[in-house]
């Protein structure tokens, strides 16, 4: 009976729709440091569409997400702010579930800029199991080596 009720259940769920994710501050750095701000950063966004979760007040990721910035959010973030948790190499943002990241939904500005103290780092990982889509968004400084470069064998040598 139990089987039966668990059966139903899922059948009657429908499927995870895309949540919306504004990210409000163009500030960096590791989640830790910009916790409890009420101010959503884009390491905060693209934490709470990984997974699917609030982060600091932000609007819980759910499926495949779309991560805007809100009006008058303008200029350059500047990181030199390693992903360490997901161990994917020099990367500044680890992308395990499917994102897209609209920087001019709202007639936005903005540029995603590599520190230039940074030797080494890439702008984004992307996991064998997730896409990420950019849209308006410019990239800087950075380097864009290593991995097979949209293959989706991960570590293989590029």
């Amino acid at each position: 009976m139990l089987r039966l009720l668990i059966i139903a259940l899922l059948l009657c769920a429908g499927p995870l729709t895309a949540a919306t994710i504004t990210v409000t501050d163009l500030n960096d750095d590791t989640l830790a440091n910009l916790a409890g701000d009420s101010q959503i950063s884009l390491r905060e966004a693209i934490e709470a569409a990984n997974t699917d979760t609030s982060i600091d007040g932000s609007t819980a990721g759910s499926g495949a997400d779309v991560i805007v910035f809100a009006t008058g959010v303008n200029g350059t973030l500047t990181t030199d702010v390693e992903d360490l948790v997901k161990s994917f190499g020099p990367t500044a943002f680890v992308i395990d579930s499917d994102i897209t990241i609209d920087a001019a939904v709202n007639g936005n500005t903005v540029e995603l800029q590599i520190a230039g103290t940074v030797v080494r780092l890439r702008h984004f990982g992307v996991m064998p199991s997730a896409t990420l889509t950019l849209r308006g968004l410019t990239l800087s400084g950075g380097i864009s080596r290593g991995g097979n470069g949209g293959n989706t064998t991960l570590g293989s040598p590029g």
